[in-house]
Formats: structure tokens, C-alpha cells, sequence
């Protein structure tokens, strides 16, 4: 009964200290080299069945060459409490773009800012399959839940 106990305290101590990014971030990707930055948005919804379901919003050309809202299917896995790695594994929205689309793997970790006032994900990103086609840094704040 006393392992029982000790168990049930180890694993509910592990859960408290898992984040809950479920909801709406907002922020920039920014190149390595700073020539470049856009605005991303990512929206975390919990499914207790698969995790997380993610999906990212960035700003990318449609077929005509005018600026459009890239909407991408997010594989996420859950690397510790704190931290996971997100990787953009489809367009959802709008048909037709460009296959040539650098798709993002993004591996970000949970920040709690002074007084708990703010609550941050920042890391790294990367282009799939060339790193190289681009790299640099992201950060995030949560807006919703």
C-alpha cells in the first residue's frame, strides 16, 4: 500500500509540472541572420485521444503572387514538461500554393515570465528538408486559451 502511495505522489508531482499549451500563441520567426521575420501564430487544441492538435498561420503567396495566410496541419511531440517540437506537415489552407514551401520544424521551450504575468514558448526553427533554405530563432506569447 505504501508503494501504492509513493507511485500515485511521484506521478501526480510529474503532472504538475507539465505546461499546458493549449490555446492561441502569437509572435515572429526571425532568419538567423536577421534579413528576415514574419509573424506566426500557432493554436494548440487538446484532444484527449491524440494530444495536442496544431495548427500554424504564417504569410506566404498564393498562385496569382499576392500575399495570403498559409494555414499547415502541426505534428507535435512532446519532448519534457517544458519543451516540444513542432513540425508542419501539411497546407491545409488555401489549395494550390506552391510546393516549393519551406516547411518548419520548430523546437520551443516554456518560459512563465515575472509574476507569472506572461507566458512565453521561444526556440529555434529550421526549413525541412534543407536547414540550409533557412534557420534562425521564434518566440511566442499566449493571447487565449
Amino acid at each position: 500500500m505504501r508503494h501504492l502511495i509513493l507511485i500515485s505522489l511521484l506521478f501526480l508531482s510529474a503532472l504538475s509540472k507539465a505546461q499546458n499549451f493549449k490555446g492561441t500563441w502569437e509572435g515572429v520567426y526571425i532568419t538567423s541572420d536577421s534579413s528576415f521575420w514574419d509573424n506566426i501564430k500557432l493554436v494548440f487544441i487538446w484532444n484527449q485521444d491524440d494530444g495536442y492538435v496544431v495548427k500554424s498561420y504564417t504569410t506566404g503567396k498564393n498562385k496569382l503572387g499576392k500575399d495570403t495566410i498559409i494555414v499547415c496541419k502541426v505534428d507535435c511531440k512532446i519532448i519534457r514538461p517544458d519543451s516540444l517540437v513542432l513540425s508542419e506537415s501539411e497546407i491545409l489552407e488555401p489549395t494550390g500554393i506552391n510546393p516549393g514551401i519551406c516547411f518548419q520544424t520548430m523546437e520551443l521551450k516554456y518560459y512563465r515570465g515575472f509574476g507569472h504575468t506572461s507566458t512565453k514558448v521561444a526556440g529555434k526553427w529550421y526549413c525541412r528538408p534543407k536547414e540550409s533554405e533557412g534557420n534562425g530563432f521564434i518566440r511566442l506569447r499566449k493571447v487565449s486559451d
